[in-house]
């Protein structure tokens, strides 16, 4: 899906506004909007209001986040693209799922998006997912469709999207949460969806590695 910049007001979402991050898809992106849980965005909503703000450690630096500088080092969106290109062949490869829709769970501001845009996908429509404000912010600022939600705790329906990407920033799930992010990964599966996880950086079809992520059938559901 695509990154195009728009010019209506949510164009500018705020990382922290859960509430305009689900009105703005509704118009433009309608495969997101209808994927996303009500009941789930209401819970997040409440636990916002009733806990302190996290250190957001991919914040702006003058928060004491290192943000800034990840978004200046995807600036050069195609040199990822090749290997990009390759994780969303695997996504699609097997995929029999009738939604197009794929999760980018700790997709940052957008990066795996622009690269979708900028190659002409169309057997994709991705939606970025982040748990950093600031990060979400970023990619709306860029007309990246963007969800505030942490990769154990996804706001998606059951069964509604028809891929998960779980590679880059992977490394940052702790070992304890990997368990737990790889069961909501697959809950928001559809019967015939693809998916891809990382075991330490390899697709987890393709090889072993120390400290492993829970081995699970990438293929599909």
């Amino acid at each position: 899906m695509s990154g195009r910049p728009t010019n209506t007001p949510e164009a500018a979402v705020i990382g922290t506004d859960m509430s305009a991050q689900v009105r703005a898809p509704a118009a433009e992106y309608p495969e997101i909007a209808a994927c996303l849980d009500p009941a789930r965005v209401a819970a997040q909503c409440h636990r916002d209001t009733e806990r302190p703000s996290e250190q957001d450690d991919f914040g702006a630096a003058d928060s004491g986040g290192r943000g800034e500088s990840y978004v200046a080092a995807q600036r050069s969106v195609m040199t990822r693209a090749r290997g990009i290109g390759r994780l969303l062949d695997l996504v699609a490869a097997d995929r029999r799922a009738p939604s197009r829709l794929v999760l980018d769970l700790l997709g940052g501001d957008g990066l795996v998006s622009r690269v979708a845009a900028l190659t002409g996908r169309t057997d994709t429509v991705v939606a970025t997912c982040d748990a950093s404000p600031f990060m979400v912010d970023q990619a709306w600022a860029r007309g990246i469709p963007a969800v505030r939600q942490r990769a154990e705790s996804l706001l998606f329906r059951d069964a509604s999207v028809g891929g998960v990407l779980l590679a880059y920033g992977s490394h940052h799930v702790p070992v304890a949460q990997r368990g737990t992010v790889a069961q909501e990964a697959f809950r928001g599966l559809q019967p015939g969806a693809g998916g891809t996880g990382p075991v330490h950086g390899r697709h987890v079809r393709t090889g072993e590695a120390r400290r492993p992520w829970p081995r699970t059938e990438a293929g599909g559901r």
